[in-house]
């Protein structure tokens, strides 16, 4: 039995207000990969080795409570979380050779986008961004499979999109016996 992906892209239609919850959403996803990314710098000029990702999310949960950072607390902390894991990911494939040492984000130079790996939700033509509330989409088409994970992304022109991923198993299917004098091949040149 394989696991496979199917993946659910519809766009958003977001009232102002929702709008600008999305932004901060974005933003403050921004904020940690760059203050995260500052962190693992400074830990391993001063260490000589990384910071555990343990304690990265233990100093963010205290960076939430600053007097400066408490805006982090008004939203989702899965999307935060996510960031830190998105930035683990990134050194890891720099690590390997597979991609470039992970850089800081910029509101000018990036995409505005952010990742929630649970509780979103699609139901009546609305998604539910925690945090934000639901939202109007453009559902072209059922979801009709629990959803994993949801990546939400504004492009140039300024709309929201919603990328659902949800996994579902599928059986292996034996082929039938292939007799071979009946096959058939056709020139189609």
């Amino acid at each position: 039995m394989a696991v496979l992906n199917k993946v659910y892209r519809f766009r958003m239609r977001p009232s102002v207000a929702q709008g600008q919850a999305l932004m901060r959403l974005a933003g403050a996803r921004r904020f940690v990969w760059n203050w995260a990314l500052d962190r693992r710098k400074a830990y391993y000029a001063d260490h000589g080795e990384t910071i555990p990702a343990a304690s990265l999310s233990i100093e963010l949960t205290a960076l939430k409570r600053r007097a400066g950072t408490a805006w982090l607390a008004e939203v989702d902390s899965q999307a935060l979380q996510q960031a830190l894991k998105d930035l683990d990911r990134a050194f890891a494939a720099f690590f390997a050779g597979r991609a470039r040492s992970p850089r800081f984000k910029s509101r000018k130079r990036d995409t505005p986008l952010f990742r929630i790996p649970q509780r979103v939700k699609v139901r009546d033509g609305k998604a539910y961004v925690p945090k934000v509330g639901w939202v109007r989409i453009r559902q072209s088409m059922p979801v009709d499979l629990p959803t994993k994970s949801a990546t939400f992304r504004r492009d140039a022109s300024g709309h929201w999109f919603v990328t659902l991923t949800a996994e579902f198993a599928m059986p292996d299917a034996a082929l039938p016996p292939v007799d071979p004098s009946r096959v058939v091949g056709l020139d189609l040149g």
